[in-house]
């Protein structure tokens, strides 16, 4: 029987807006009080590579502190916005920092140091939204103070099914999040640490929510193996002829990821665990990868990946002369078997060893590629992996309304509908991949499996334009709107008849939040959830997570017409954006409305107890 899968998906997806929408600007959130007198020589931040950025006249300046009052030293700030793009500086030994010769623009502030709960400014916790600072110009804002937290702690020990000390095992913290089809995945959320020789480890640093902790043993780490069958080379354990080992085991000893139990983390605490691995028999791998002509797919990396997010490591080997691939050391479980070319070096330019490069390698565009589902319960064997090339896909976006200004770039991006079966290739065009040109025309090439099109604006010199102007109405081909509902070009070799209608006439929905007596209340958190979708249609662009500013006031643009509920809460984790239960509960206890092309709604939300 085949386990349950768990999809390691992108965190975030695209809205499918022409830009990323905006919540309202403020100057409010985790403020500890009026900001001091500042030191004569503040912290100079550093621009990235050596970036050149559009000088202004506006500043933004404050403290770093830990919740006890202390000053943070040499923290990490992090500056992100347009029009800089992104700089980055360090507090002094009073915890202050500065961003100076600022333009005017809407910025997000992020401080992170080790062993403390790394925060956005305006966020409490950090699954809530950032608050931008928006800076007009020559406006000078001294007052932005983030207090950090201490970090939690899970510490405990890994044995053996004899309780022995495994040293060296993996130990890896986990959170569940859901994806916009409802999925609860699990990823990768505090870290990893390696056992001692007690079999002791300590994940710091954490912050408070539930975590599901995995250990992986040391044999199932990867290692480089001997030379296998006709030349391939394996990629294996500390024993590549043993069949015997640990699976990859979840909290409190089970190696299904369904049945792992979280652990409940609190602000700032420590707790204690302990696993105990479950021995299984290792199993092998083994086939033989042929290109689209028939032709053995020599010297191919073959890579072998969880499906089940990121749990323990991912194994590979290449393929030999005559294509063939043997992967050992291999615990139950679902996987992706990936195969993809590797890059060659130019002829005579030497490679490895100083041979010279191979002459005969195929341009990027032409190489090769696969990615196939596996489940091992067992040995595999006898695979017959056949690469391709990909789709192309092509067509023409047009306006209706007012066309861009020639100031503006637009670029079409594709995004996979199944993130889990994603695979990491080299981008033909470089910078130029999905670029509309002049006549509206598109093409994207390398395309697998089933797709969204989203599109993404920007200025000339590269930031997004300070607001959402553009919005996407329809992607439509052969005559249906998929703009939300993926669709597969690689099974007609690709598609050429795409026509991708945005419109100007952008919806605006805008409001504020007050408490029972009618006080606007900042830092409140607003769900917006649509009423109900068609079986099918992708929800990622009818959700969206807001927070209010210093005023109460929220503020989205661009989401589709249509039918949609409301609420603020308190504190609401962003993790459950795309939960079916939380937006249920929106439904029934949230504010309806709708919203046609081109309206402005405004809304007035009382703040939901015990959401």
């Amino acid at each position: 029987m085949r386990s349950r899968r768990f999809a390691l998906a992108a965190a975030l997806v695209l809205s499918g807006l022409v830009a990323q929408a905006q919540d309202a600007g403020g100057i409010a959130g985790s403020v500890i009080g009026p900001t001091t007198q500042r030191p004569a020589t503040p912290p100079r931040d550093r621009q990235p590579n050596g970036q050149r950025t559009p000088a202004g006249s506006s500043s933004i300046s404050g403290r770093v502190v830990s919740v006890d009052g202390n000053p943070l030293r040499r923290t990490q700030v992090q500056l992100a916005g347009s029009p800089v793009g992104g700089r980055t500086t360090q507090t002094d030994g009073d915890g202050r920092y500065s961003f100076t010769a600022l333009p005017a623009g809407r910025y997000t502030i992020r401080v992170s140091r080790g062993g403390y709960v790394n925060l956005a400014y305006g966020q409490r916790t950090p699954s809530e939204p950032a608050r931008p600072v928006a800076l007009a110009d020559g406006q000078a804002v001294s007052d932005i103070d983030i207090v950090l937290p201490r970090g939690g702690a899970i510490t405990g020990r890994i044995v053996d099914e004899y309780g022995e000390p495994m040293l060296q095992a993996q130990v890896q913290a986990y959170r569940y999040q859901y994806q916009p089809g409802g999925e609860r995945t699990l990823q990768p959320g505090g870290g990893s640490a390696m056992t001692d020789d007690l079999g002791q480890f300590r994940l710091y640093g954490l912050n408070p929510g539930e975590y599901v902790i995995s250990a992986t043993s040391r044999n199932q780490l990867m290692a480089m193996g001997p030379i296998g069958a006709a030349g391939a080379f394996t990629i294996d354990g500390a024993d590549p002829r043993s069949d015997e080992g640990y699976a990859p085991t979840f909290y409190p000893g089970t190696v299904n990821p369904g049945e792992a139990q979280p652990v409940n983390l609190g602000l700032g605490q420590e707790l204690s665990v302990q696993l105990q691995l479950v021995p299984a028999r290792l199993a092998r791998v083994s086939g033989i990868v042929f290109d689209s002509q028939g032709r053995p797919g020599t010297g191919s990396a073959v890579m072998l990946r969880s499906s089940a997010t990121i749990i323990g490591p991912n194994r590979s080997a290449n393929s030999g002369a005559d294509g063939s691939f043997t992967i050992t050391g291999i615990a139950p479980g679902e996987y992706y078997l990936e195969v993809r070319p590797r890059p060659q070096p130019p002829a005579g330019t030497g490679g490895p060893g100083g041979r010279g490069g191979n002459a005969n390698a195929a341009p990027v565009a032409e190489q090769e590629f696969a990615s196939v589902p596996i489940s091992v319960g067992g040995d595999v064997t006898g695979l017959h992996i056949v690469t391709g090339r990909g789709a192309t896909i092509s067509g023409r976006v047009v306006f209706e309304g007012s066309p861009p200004s020639n100031g503006l770039r637009i670029r079409v991006v594709s995004q996979p509908a199944d993130p889990s079966r994603s695979i990491a290739l080299p981008n033909v065009r470089g910078q130029d991949e999905g670029y509309v040109s002049a006549d509206g025309s598109f093409e994207l090439t390398r395309i697998t499996g089933p797709i969204f099109l989203r599109v993404q604006l920007t200025s000339a010199n590269g930031p997004p334009p300070p607001q959402v102007t553009y919005m996407t109405k329809s992607v439509v081909v052969d005559g249906v709107d998929v703009a939300d509902t993926p669709f597969d070009p690689t099974r007609r070799g690709g598609v050429s008849n795409i026509t991708l209608v945005l419109t100007d006439r952008v919806t605006d929905i805008s409001g504020v939040v007050t408490d029972s007596r009618g006080t606007r209340l900042a830092s409140s958190t607003v769900l917006i959830v649509p009423e109900d979708l068609p079986l099918g249609v992708s929800p990622a662009r009818y959700h969206r997570i807001l927070q209010s500013d210093g005023d109460g006031k929220f503020s989205v643009r661009g989401m589709p017409p249509g039918r949609y509920a409301a609420i603020a809460a308190s504190d609401l984790d962003a993790s459950h954006q795309y939960d079916p239960a939380t937006a249920q509960r929106v439904r029934q206890r949230g504010q309806s409305f709708s919203v046609r092309e081109g309206e402005t709604v405004t809304l007035a939300l009382n703040l939901t107890a015990d959401f």
